[in-house]
């Protein structure tokens, strides 16, 4: 069975590469998924975590055509708008009242009190509530969990973190979009990877936070201080 650590190690890797997915697409990616190199990736990450295979579908179509249909999907594929939009304040029922810029202030916070700042370099990124920036941060808590003592202060600050993150803002957006790319599948000939991304990100997300309420109860208990320095880093540039 794997240590603490290495399932943390393995839980940031796989979250990276979901992030990755959800990015719009470029050449060296699309690359990798003609030739099964990011489906394997995903695979082993999913096998240290679940202990088991997890097979993403095959892709074929050309760039050109998974472009679209990523465009289609995410950007203007229904009446100017996203089929399923990858910001969590595309969702007014997430927003729960609050006007959005402060809710991109809340999201700030959060990536700033742990060391991270907004891309500079990545437009589409700009809004801290896309998908990519949330499984990013989420990457990024596992892997600071990853690197230090078991069971020290630090530790169990970054768990928390991890837990009231998820559960107040990743989990109710994730279960949107799997259930928004599940429902835009079968009406369409989107690649069925997108479908298989969303279930996917959807499982890991809620199996982490079931596994850290049973470790920490439910949220609302402060967060210990982290008792290393965390240095500032822009995470999905």
């Amino acid at each position: 069975m794997a240590s603490p650590n290495e399932r943390a190690r393995h839980r940031s890797r796989l979250l990276i590469l979901l992030s990755q997915g959800f990015l719009h697409p470029n050449e060296a990616f699309h690359q990798q998924l003609l030739d099964d190199t990011y489906q394997t990736a995903v695979s082993q990450a999913h096998v240290g975590i679940f202990g088991q295979i997890f097979s993403l579908p095959e892709v074929t179509s050309s760039l050109v055509d998974y472009e679209a249909l990523y465009i289609e999907l995410f950007h203007i594929g229904k009446n100017g708008a996203p089929i399923v939009g990858l910001h969590a304040g595309d969702y007014s029922d997430l927003l729960d009242g609050q006007p959005r810029p402060e809710s991109m202030l809340d999201y700030n916070r959060w990536y700033r009190h742990f060391g991270l700042k907004v891309s500079q370099t990545d437009p589409s990124l700009d809004l801290p509530d896309h998908l990519v920036c949330q499984l990013q941060f989420l990457a990024w808590l596992s892997h600071l969990e990853a690197e230090v003592a078991p069971g020290s202060n630090s530790v169990v600050g970054y768990q928390h973190a991890q837990r009231d993150f998820i559960q107040w803002h990743a989990e109710p957006f994730v279960t949107r979009v799997a259930d928004g790319l599940t429902k835009a599948r079968p009406k369409s000939s989107h690649e069925p990877l997108f479908a298989a991304l969303g279930a996917l990100t959807n499982t890991l997300i809620t199996h982490t936070s079931q596994e850290l309420a049973s470790t920490l109860g439910a949220p609302g208990v402060p967060l210990p201080e982290p008792d290393v320095a965390i240095p500032a880093v822009e995470v999905w540039s």
